[in-house]
């Protein structure tokens, strides 16, 4: 039950003061009251949840030091790399790179799979001029900035897709500036941009490079929204792609920041034999505890199972949206993506109760990612016709229906929902092409 109300927020700073006067309960207790009064309310992200029985029973006091190469001999036996080998054969797997063709590891998130992805890039093409796209993850500009490559920013379509014209030109400057000697690239696609959960046309990409001559090239794909969903519904394969970076929060529900980057084995090998720890690497140290969580979920779910929670999701933005239509409200969403509504023109008071991601043009997002229900959409868009004095949505009378999957054309499963809401971009041709690797 989602209260009529969130709760009054204050700032619970002071609680938390080293000043010898520490009230280590009273300080919790209130980071714990704010978490659980608005995690219901908290719409502007996507955080997903899900259930990790078996990974929760476990000492809480053990220590997972996972270190190393995931495919070499282990140090001492504080670690769960078997969990962290077998999700990342799982995913290589899922994504179409043969077995033991692969290097990869657990991450911190969305943010250190770019880094290590990029950083791959540089050490195999040391001269490389980076180009993605200008709504790429904030990350990447870092990145590039951080390992002094020079980054070339590329334009987008009104949907947030890189714009493959402009990419065109960006790459021929490139060789017009190199009085026509063909430069070694690093490019980043997004599969599931922050704002509006574009996807990057990668077979086009390729085709640019193709057509200008670019055979030093590495192409990185930050998937971290919805790479895990699209590999599942078979719309994205590592296919003329090195390496690619996934979250595990976002999508599958782990409940601390983490991720994967998996990448295919090409080049000289970057691993170190360290005698500190009698074992190759080239990673540090990473928390072992998401990789067990990220094991039970994939054993209890599978590829189908995670198919199924996309698919709900995007039950739910299409119910968001057709509410938010109802209500006199601009809204749209990508009808090959699964979690993301933009919304525009919403009333003031609507954001003091619940929170909802600023794009920074005046329009704002939900990401309806597993563990949002119908309640939590009905919720929002009763609290919304209270403001604008208009009523409120049906309450469901049955069990939620999935959309029905229609064989033959790959994207006509994902546009079950019927015509484009009115002002949503229309589909640039590369999606309508419906190709399997994006």
């Amino acid at each position: 039950m989602i209260s009529a109300e969130p709760p009054a927020l204050s700032d619970i700073g002071p609680l938390f003061a080293l000043d010898g006067h520490e009230d280590v309960g009273g300080a919790f207790s209130a980071i714990q009251a704010r978490h659980r009064g608005f995690n219901d309310r908290y719409l502007g992200y996507p955080v997903a949840s899900d259930e990790f029985p078996r990974s929760f029973a476990l000492a809480p006091d053990v220590f997972y030091n996972n270190i190393g190469h995931a495919g070499s001999p282990h140090p001492g036996f504080q670690h769960a790399m078997e969990a962290e080998a077998a999700v990342l054969g799982w995913l290589a797997d899922l994504v179409g790179i043969p077995d033991g063709d692969w290097w990869g590891h657990l991450t911190t998130g969305g943010s250190g799979g770019n880094l290590a992805g990029i950083r791959r890039g540089r050490h195999l093409l040391p001269d490389a001029v980076l180009l993605h796209s200008a709504a790429a993850h904030y990350s990447v500009a870092r990145t590039a900035d951080d390992l002094r490559i020079p980054a070339v920013s590329v334009p987008t379509l009104p949907d947030e897709q890189m714009d493959l014209k402009a990419f065109d030109a960006a790459v021929a400057r490139l060789i017009a500036e190199r009085g026509g000697e063909r430069p070694a690239v690093i490019v980043v696609a997004t599969l599931g941009t922050t704002r509006t959960e574009a996807l990057d046309d990668l077979s086009g990409i390729r085709a640019v490079l193709d057509k200008h001559g670019i055979s030093r090239r590495y192409v990185h794909v930050d998937a971290a929204l919805a790479g895990i969903p699209l590999a599942c519904d078979g719309r994205f394969t590592m296919d003329g792609s090195d390496s690619v970076a996934v979250s595990g929060y976002k999508f599958i529900g782990v409940p601390t920041a983490c991720g994967l980057v998996l990448g295919r084995r090409v080049g000289p090998d970057t691993t170190r034999h360290i005698p500190y720890i009698g074992t190759v690497d080239s990673t540090g140290v990473r928390d072992g505890r998401p990789a067990l969580m990220l094991y039970e979920s994939i054993a209890r779910h599978g590829r189908t199972g995670h198919r199924a929670r996309a698919l709900h999701s995007r039950v739910l933005a299409d119910h968001l949206v057709t509410g938010l239509q109802r209500l006199g409200v601009e809204a749209w969403r990508q009808r090959t993506g699964y979690f993301t509504v933009v919304m525009t023109g919403l009333p003031e008071a609507i954001h003091k109760k619940w929170f909802l991601g600023p794009n920074g043009d005046g329009r704002h997002r939900a990401l309806l990612v597993p563990g949002r229900e119908r309640r939590h959409v009905d919720a929002f868009l009763t609290d919304l016709a209270a403001i604008k004095r208009l009523p409120g949505p049906k309450p469901a009378v049955a069990a939620e229906k999935p959309a029905p999957v229609i064989r033959g054309n790959p994207f006509a499963a994902f546009a079950y929902g019927g015509a484009l809401p009115v002002g949503a971009p229309a589909l640039v041709p590369a999606q309508r092409r419906g190709g399997r690797s994006w």
